[in-house]
């Protein structure tokens, strides 16, 4: 759904901060005098060329989202970027989402600095060109973004800690921005870990990965009031299977939030193999949110619809055996559907094309013949069950018997 939405202030913190005696404020400055009440950073990712242990080289691309409640960046302040466990740590050489100012870059062992800029609350922000080697096996990969009053950190304002992920496309914010009183909130399902994208006007508007549970977040700030977006989303899973984009419109409005919730990107899908002969397998797959129930539609000369069950991982396979589900030589189509828990359905997926070719009854290695090549094969397999050449499980029972046999006699060309 679609509604208005102004985030209030947060100042219960303020309150405590004037309520609290100056001999406790200097006792809480004695056991670490690098005060915070720091915000967490929104929809934050460090997307880097490798996650390799050791890997020399490594580009990164830092990207993250100031909170609308946070800390309004000015040219004085520092942005600090920490590589705990890295080394050969080199400064960034670009980045964007400022709303003013010019970026002075840095370093100084394994820390990056950007100062001289300035961005609005609910700004995105995106930092490119550092490199670095990654830490040895063993230790962690985690980089921490500080935005913060000076190069020492003394007064922290907001911040958050980034895990890598691996680079799977690049990507650049590309919204004009006019005003900065109207944005986009949006809350959604997908795979887990998933790379979502999302496009205002066809351009790159904002980028987030999925949780562990496949829910994501993106607030996309800065956009102009009362203007018609054409919206689009979609995700990249884990084996990197692009979704269909889901595709939507909607007029922001002027000092005002739009969430757009339940956000359901449909399930990624592909099959294998592309062409097969009548009576082989037809294997289909694809990562969704977990635990949703996926809807697979075969479509030709003849149609079928199957239903499986994501597991805890967002994972789904189908194995389709043609010997059961007939269908008949040609062209067919496949696609999907996903309901994720609470009944939020997706859009379908693209069509797959796929083709079937002509395989008689007992052919067991298709050439058109059952002869004694085919027998050959049938006796291979004698009272095996559930045989690897699955045509030579001629009646579809699990198991190579007198009955089979009986078939490739019926069948016999010689």
């Amino acid at each position: 759904m679609i509604s208005g939405n102004d985030k209030p202030g947060q100042y219960g913190h303020r309150l405590l901060v004037l309520l609290l005696s100056p001999v406790l404020a200097l006792l809480m400055m004695l056991v670490d005098p690098k005060i915070t009440n720091a915000l967490t950073l929104l929809g934050a990712g460090d997307f880097v060329s490798s996650t390799a242990p050791s890997a020399p080289g490594v580009v990164h691309s830092i990207g993250f989202l100031t909170p609308l409640s946070g800390h309004q960046i000015i040219p004085t302040d520092y942005i600090i970027i920490t590589f705990a466990n890295y080394s050969d740590v080199t400064p960034a050489t670009s980045s964007v989402g400022w709303t003013g100012g010019t970026p002075i870059y840095s370093v100084l062992g394994n820390q990056v600095f950007i100062t001289g800029v300035s961005a609005i609350q609910g700004s995105g922000i995106t930092i490119s060109g550092i490199t670095t080697t990654n830490p040895p096996t063993g230790q962690s990969a985690i980089v921490k973004v500080e935005i913060a009053d000076d190069s020492s950190g003394t007064t922290v304002y907001d911040s958050v800690n980034i895990a890598p992920i691996p680079a799977n496309r690049n990507t650049t914010t590309s919204v004009t921005v006019i005003s900065f009183s109207s944005s986009f909130e949006f809350y959604g399902y997908t795979s887990p870990n998933a790379f979502v994208t999302i496009l205002l006007n066809g351009s790159v508007a904002g980028t987030t990965v999925a949780d562990v549970n496949g829910n994501f977040y993106k607030l996309i700030a800065g956009l102009q009031g009362a203007t018609l977006y054409n919206i689009s989303v979609y995700a990249q899973d884990q084996s990197l299977r692009d979704t269909q984009s889901l595709t939507f419109q909607a007029t922001s409005l002027n000092d005002m939030n739009l969430i757009f919730s339940n956000v359901t990107i449909p399930t990624t899908f592909d099959i294998a193999p592309r062409t097969f002969f009548q009576g082989d397998f037809l294997n289909l797959q694809g990562s969704a949110h977990p635990y949703s129930q996926v809807t697979l539609f075969i479509e030709g000369s003849n149609d079928h619809s199957f239903v499986v069950q994501t597991d805890e991982d967002g994972k789904w396979t189908y194995k389709m055996d043609t010997r059961i589900y007939k269908l008949n030589v040609g062209p067919h189509i496949a696609y999907a559907k996903e309901v994720v828990q609470g009944g939020y359905t997706s859009i379908f997926t693209q069509e797959e094309a796929f083709e079937v070719k002509s395989c008689r009854i007992a052919d067991l290695n298709c050439d058109k013949h059952v002869d004694l090549t085919d027998f050959s094969i049938l006796m291979y397999y004698w009272k095996k069950p559930n045989p690897a050449n699955h045509r030579a499980d001629v009646n579809a029972d699990s198991k190579v018997d007198l009955v089979d046999f009986s078939l490739m006699m019926f069948y016999w060309t010689g």
